[in-house]
């Protein structure tokens, strides 16, 4: 099923994708300071989480509408999947990545590992999402940060 871009289950759901690329945005740079992290059975479950979260986003990127130029909506599957593919499929896959595991069953990409960095861009792709939330021009600023 295509699903609109402003469905409110869908906004639901893009605020639960926010949720967790906030929380990556905090949790990947710590990786790097506090090793003990990636052996913590309780975050490597988060993590996993969402890794899954993040997976399902990408399937919903390539059902979901959107405005074209002129501010009207597109419902054709195939214009959908190009779109999300010349936008943020990109990021989306990247941030995807569940890198910790990759590196366990294929320990000689263990050059991947400065990748997870790229976990964080998700982020900027809700940019417009903050600014449809109803929250003062202060917390919208902090929240794009």
């Amino acid at each position: 099923p295509i699903i609109e871009e402003l469905n409110q289950y869908k906004q639901i759901w893009d605020g639960l994708i926010l949720v967790a690329a906030i929380f990556n945005s905090f949790a990947v740079p710590l990786e790097y300071v506090i090793t003990e992290l990636e052996t913590n059975s309780d975050y490597q479950m988060v993590d996993l989480l969402i890794n899954f979260l993040f997976l399902v986003d990408i399937i919903i990127g390539f059902r979901t509408t959107f405005f074209d130029a002129q501010g009207m909506e597109v419902r054709d599957a195939r214009q959908i999947a190009m779109n999300y593919l010349r936008g943020l499929f990109v990021v989306d896959f990247l941030s995807s990545i569940p890198y910790r595991y990759v590196r366990q069953v294929l320990p000689f990409v263990s050059v991947l590992s400065p990748l997870k960095i790229l976990k964080i861009t998700r982020i900027s792709r809700f940019g417009p999402f903050v600014q449809k939330l109803e929250l003062d021009e202060g917390d919208k600023a902090t929240l794009k940060i």
